[in-house]
């Protein structure tokens, strides 16, 4: 499903951005280019944002 339509940014994809840069605020995904037309996708892609911190926090309590 794509949550950035200006960008054609699918969820998929803006996990991967996230992960491999390992980002945590919504100005480091907007410089990405990101909810940073419209911003129609803001509060989706904070939403999707605050989710994969949350997993990757869970993953690191689980390791150790």
């Amino acid at each position: 499903m794509y949550v950035c339509i200006c960008n054609a940014i699918t969820e998929d994809r803006l996990k991967e951005i996230i992960e491999e840069n390992k980002f945590t605020d919504m100005d480091s995904l907007q410089d990405f280019g990101i909810a940073d037309n419209c911003y129609k996708c803001y509060y989706q892609t904070q939403e999707k944002l605050i989710e994969y911190i949350n997993e990757r926090a869970k993953t690191y309590c689980t390791k150790s």
